[in-house]
């Protein structure tokens, strides 16, 4: 048995290997979204690949070493003994670099002393050699590792950058296996190193590496990363003209991917004088990425922009998170059909193979329809009955920037504005995607919903104060007294003047604290779960909290989020505001600085509800960087 599946995940179990020597199991996490897709897949498993063995030329050209480097020719391989300035005198090493190697090359001892360095020799044209291609995933570390040396009495002169030689090497840097495919490897290969090609363009704007150093070789260990596409993402280089001539040069880095693609790695030397390179190792600390997909929306996979984490087992749960029957032959080819348990599903007609038999349902549609030709809003489960999808939201723009920070800050306080009308959602946006709001976490949604969907990624009981400013009721009458209200209209809040507001919630439905009444209450609920016990949750609704009846909606809040709403303004924030360093409307929230009721009219203050009852509050103020984020002076 290779894994256990889940609907969430898979457990396997791990391969023993230097880093790992005790057999256990690991745990992978699918990503999906909301139609079931698995997007990504995470795992907890720490992995070191060794699989390239060290380049040390003790066995010449060996066919083991030359199945992995790009090695020119086996005439560059040079004795110690024919390396200028005593070398073989002044230094004696062991054929590796101190760190674990799975599979050495099988024709040499790794504890034995180096007897043979690579020469890439002085030359009046660029020099590229030793090249190595290796298969990255985004958040992998790869270490590099080779000595350098070089010796020369004379004068240091350089020569011309090296792009049109790297390109020729990348796509020789796995012989018989060619990155970019065998059978047009060399038509790739010219293509590529024409200057007008959009590789060599991508190069001679982002190659970085190293200079010369006053009059050093500009000679270098060097790497370059490739997204999918062969876009070039960064570069970098470990120069040996930070030794001395004569100097046994140790070169390491690690280097973390951001990306996922090939990472090429080579030697280079465009200097007059000779420069020698040994025991070039790479090896990759694999990151949490094992698989990334992307889907055209019927299904079939965006080969171009997905990745599967070299030498890993493949997840094979993809589009709607179903089964993909791929590769189950012995020959390496598949049905390449998804299984839905009804039926098989052929991603690239878009098609099933077999009618529905529920299909006098759908009489107007096609019984070998899919998901009703409308694979964006509706799935099809098992294969007989399509569900519509009603989840997940696009952002874009400054909407995406500000969820993008709702969801990754760690700031201990989120307001968020519902707000039906568009522009003032993304006016509110824009400013909280640009401005810096100290402690605050601040967004505008449409509705409950929309909040509740944007808070999920937030730790339950991580926040300090939540601040949800809304519609309330807007129409009333006062009773005789002036003191109650003749119509019961402020029993709702998130209403809009004619009530129909889609996230209205009344009194009854708090008391009743059931999504089956009202499915605003399982919203309420989720944003909630977000507030530290002991935290402070504000409404700010227009009109809610006034009189007898608002008394009593106090009190039911109050219980209803577990003594957390112990704050309640009833004028809404102005819907344009935003958390501001001054004062910025009058029922706008203010830092460092209050807003005034502007008298004891109880209809335009602060209303709190705690162990003295009701009472009214004067001033707000609320502290964007420093001490307590709320204090009320009543």
């Amino acid at each position: 048995m290779q894994f256990i599946n889940h609907p969430e995940g898979r457990i396997r179990p791990t391969i023993s290997s230097p880093s790992n020597n005790n057999r256990s199991f690991a745990y992978d996490y699918y990503i999906k979204d909301h139609l079931g897709n698995t997007r990504m897949v995470l795992t907890d498993e720490v992995q070191v690949d060794y699989s390239i063995p060290i380049a040390t030329f003790e066995d010449g050209l060996s066919q083991y070493l030359s199945s992995y480097f790009n090695v020119s020719t086996a005439a560059n391989i040079t004795s110690n003994s024919n390396i200028p300035g005593g070398f073989a005198s002044n230094y004696s090493y062991v054929n590796n670099n101190g760190v674990p190697d799975q599979e050495p090359d099988p024709n040499i001892n790794p504890g034995s002393n180096s007897g043979y360095m690579y020469k890439l020799p002085a030359t009046t044209n660029v020099e590229t050699d030793l090249g190595v291609t290796v298969k990255v995933s985004a958040g992998d570390k790869v270490n590099l590792f080779a000595k350098s040396y070089y010796f020369t009495n004379t004068a240091i002169s350089n020569n011309n950058p090296l792009i049109a030689n790297a390109i020729a090497s990348l796509v020789g840097s796995i012989p018989g296996q060619s990155i970019l495919g065998d059978a047009n490897a060399a038509t790739v290969a010219t293509t590529l190193s024409n200057p007008g090609s959009p590789l060599y363009s991508s190069l001679s704007s982002n190659l970085n590496i190293p200079s010369s150093l006053n009059g050093l070789p500009k000679a270098s260990l060097n790497w370059i990363l490739f997204d999918n596409q062969l876009n070039t993402v960064a570069s970098g280089g470990l120069s040996v003209g930070q030794y001395a001539s004569g100097q046994l040069g140790q070169l390491s880095s690690t280097i973390t991917m951001s990306k996922s693609g090939y990472l090429y790695v080579f030697c280079s030397n465009e200097s007059n004088v000779d420069v020698y390179f040994d025991n070039i190792q790479v090896f990759n600390t694999k990151g949490p990425i094992l698989e990334e997909n992307h889907f055209y929306p019927f299904g079939l996979t965006m080969a171009g922009i997905s990745s599967i984490s070299a030498g890993k087992l493949e997840n094979k749960y993809k589009f709607n998170g179903k089964e993909l029957q791929h590769k189950e032959f012995s020959d390496g080819s598949g049905l390449e059909l998804y299984y839905y348990g009804a039926r098989t599903y052929d991603v690239q007609i878009g098609r099933w193979h077999t009618i529905d038999d529920l299909c006098e349902k759908s009489r107007k549609w096609s019984p070998y329809n899919f998901s009703l030709n409308n694979p964006i809003k509706f799935i099809d489960p098992d294969g007989m009955e399509v569900e519509e999808v009603n989840g997940g939201y696009l952002y874009t723009g400054d909407d995406a920037i500000a969820a993008f920070l709702v969801y990754t800050s760690s700031k201990p306080n989120l307001y968020i504005a519902l707000v039906e009308d568009k522009s003032i959602r993304e006016n509110t946006n824009s400013e909280a995607s640009k401005s810096n709001n100290g402690q605050w976490r601040v967004f505008a949604a449409k509705n409950l919903k929309e909040a509740s969907f944007l808070t999920q990624f937030i730790q339950d009981k991580s926040i300090d104060n939540l601040v949800l400013n809304t519609h309330g009721g807007t129409t009333y009458e006062y009773a005789p007294d002036g003191k109650t209200f003749g119509k019961a209209l402020f029993k709702h809040f998130f209403a809009d003047a004619d009530k129909t507001h889609e996230s209205k919630i009344s009194e009854g439905d708090l008391k009743a604290n059931s999504s089956n009444n009202n499915s605003n209450i399982k919203y309420l609920n989720e944003i909630l779960s977000k507030v530290k016990d002991g935290g402070t949750f504000v409404l700010a609704a227009c009109n809610v909290g006034e009189g007898d009846i608002g008394k009593q909606m106090l009190s039911t809040l109050y219980d209803f989020s577990g003594g957390r709403m112990n704050i309640l303004l009833n004028r809404a924030l102005n819907r344009n505001s935003q958390i501001y360093s001054k004062p910025y409307t009058k029922y706008g929230i203010s830092i460092n600085g209050s807003e005034s009721d502007n008298g004891n009219s109880i209809f335009n203050s602060w209303i709190g509800i705690g162990a003295k009852g009701v009472y009214y509050f004067k001033d707000v103020f609320i502290n964007r960087d420093n001490g307590k984020p709320i204090q009320l002076n009543y």
